[in-house]
């Protein structure tokens, strides 16, 4: 359930929106400090490697 500042329900579509805005940051976040060539902490590993680590924390914090 999504609540405005002022503790109404949000349309489902606003809440929706939210959810999709906060995920495109989450990725964001994690291209920059994960997959950064100069000192992402996965730079190093393989593609595979990047691919299904990435996927991992996308499914622990994202998709709940």
């Amino acid at each position: 359930m999504a609540l405005l500042a002022d503790g109404m329900l949000k349309k489902v579509s606003a809440a929706t929106s939210d959810i999709a805005a906060l995920q495109f940051c989450f990725r964001s976040v994690l291209h920059e400090h994960l997959l950064n060539k100069e000192h992402g902490l996965l730079a190093d590993n393989a593609a595979s490697v990047q691919f299904a680590k990435v996927g991992q924390w996308l499914k622990d914090y994202v998709h709940n």
